[in-house]
């Protein structure tokens, strides 16, 4: 049985099996411990009794607590690679010990479409996060389609080559797992995003 609750949870541990082969991260977690961004909230109360009144504690909110799909802990190699692709990380390190410490980025992978109701609970959790623990959520896209069904660009530039919807694994790699299809045709995300050894080269070519 599949254990990840979306396909973008399952292409980004695709992507971190792949990462962590090619030295740019040192492990990952897929689910870590939750963090208690609230306390459950109480109030206390009169009850009467046969002879007299007791106070009494009545749960009036339950804790919230706030799962992170995943952690990574970055490389030496990956502390370089993925300045830009994770910059609000980056900025709070400055503050958090857990990033200055452990090289870590906490991720919460979403899709192309985000219900209006998700994308607010998402984004409080995020402010939260930061609030309590000075860590950065990073919200990761990791495939956003490029081309329609006849396997046309979506969007061009004006000298007709294709524009890039920006996602995770444009910015990174498509994991070799993920390019090829099962009937042995390269997939879109293998027609359009860089293979791990091309980010890896783009990288120290510009270091």
């Amino acid at each position: 049985m599949n254990k990840f609750k979306s396909k973008e949870e399952e292409a980004f541990a695709e992507w971190c099996i792949e990462a962590g082969k090619y030295g740019l991260i040192e492990g990952w977690q897929y689910e870590p411990e939750p963090y208690i961004l609230t306390p459950r909230q109480t109030v206390n109360v009169r009850k009467r009794l046969k002879t007299k009144f007791k106070t009494v504690e009545r749960s009036v909110f339950k804790k919230h607590r706030y799962t992170p799909d995943y952690k990574i802990v970055l490389s030496e190699l990956g502390l370089v690679a993925f300045k830009d692709v994770f910059a609000k990380t980056y900025l709070a390190g400055a503050r958090s010990e857990l990033f200055s410490s452990f090289k870590t980025a906490v991720i919460d992978t979403k899709g192309g479409f985000m219900n209006r109701g998700a994308g607010q609970e998402f984004s409080i959790n995020q402010k939260l996060m930061y609030h309590f623990y000075g860590i950065i959520v990073e919200k990761v896209n990791p495939w956003r389609s490029q081309r329609d069904r006849k396997g046309l660009p979506k969007k061009t530039n004006p000298d007709g080559s294709l524009k890039i919807a920006r996602c995770f694994f444009m910015d990174t790699f498509c994991p070799r797992s993920l390019r090829v299809l099962q009937n042995g045709k390269v997939s879109a995300m293998g027609l359009d995003c860089p293979t791990v050894e091309e980010f890896i080269n783009k990288i120290r070519g510009t270091k």
